[in-house]
This record gives structure tokens, sequence and C-alpha cells, in this order.
């Protein structure tokens, strides 16, 4: 078999499903389910640099490594906070490629409505999935 290769649609389902519960999780403050979300691992990673922010001053603030770093990050952040005007969130899978055994690229398009102005109107995100215990999990967020 050779990888990439375009994911067949039950699985382009499953990751449709996988990106609702993260969205629905997000959009009823439920932090505990939103990081359900992740692989739990300290290699896990997410990109928090915004393109634009300028020159990158301090490595550590470009990319968190681990679950552990990624539970706290979201924590401190307000969104999760009593009070927050959460916006509402949905996905739009843009594409989905197998990777390898067990492992998922996808694109997906986020559109985010309504509350904190602060929160932009669309974001895309590139997620690498791996397959847990028959679940689907993020182990690498690359969302801008």
């Amino acid at each position: 078999m050779t990888y990439p290769m375009p994911a067949p649609p039950g699985v382009r389902a499953e990751v449709d499903a996988f990106l609702h519960e993260v969205a629905e999780a997000y959009n009823t403050g439920d932090y505990e389910a939103y990081m359900a979300a992740y692989l739990p691992s300290e290699e896990t990673t997410m990109v928090i640099y915004e393109p634009g922010d300028g020159p990158v001053q301090d490595r550590e603030t470009v990319v968190l490594r681990g679950t552990s770093r990624i539970a706290r990050f979201y924590a401190e952040a307000p969104m999760f906070k009593p009070g927050f005007d959460r916006p509402t969130l949905t996905y739009e899978q843009l594409h989905t490629d197998v990777v390898g055994t067990g492992t998922l690229h996808t694109v997906a398009l986020a559109g985010i409505s309504g509350g904190d102005t602060r929160v932009p109107a669309q974001a895309v995100s590139s997620l690498i999935l791996v397959r847990d215990g028959g679940l689907l999990r993020i182990a690498h967020d690359h969302s801008h």
C-alpha cells in the first residue's frame, strides 16, 4: 500500500462525526470532553503561533508539546472560563488522507459565529489523527 491515499467514504464519515463531537464539546464549554479529543501523550503537539504575530521571540510559544501542556493552555484560555461569550464552532471537512496504518491527515474549515469578537470568524485546522483504542484522537493540531 502506498501512502498518502484519499480516505474512503466510511473513514471520512467517521472524521465528520469526530469533528462534530469536538465542536459540540467546545460549544457547550465541556473542557473535559474537548481535551478528550487529544491523544494522551507527551508527544502530542499543538501549534499556537499565529501567522502575522511577528518574529518568533520564544520558541516555546510556537508549539506546545504534550497533552498536559495543551490542557494547561486551554485551562488558562478564556474559552472555557465561566461567563465567556462563546461563539458557535462548526467544522467542514475539506479533505482527509490516510497517511499510515491508523493515521489520518485531515484539513477542515472551522466556522466560528457570534460570541466574543476577539475570536476570528474562520480558521483552518490541519490535524493528524490517530486511532487510540478504537477512537480517533488528535496527535498533532495545526490550526490557524
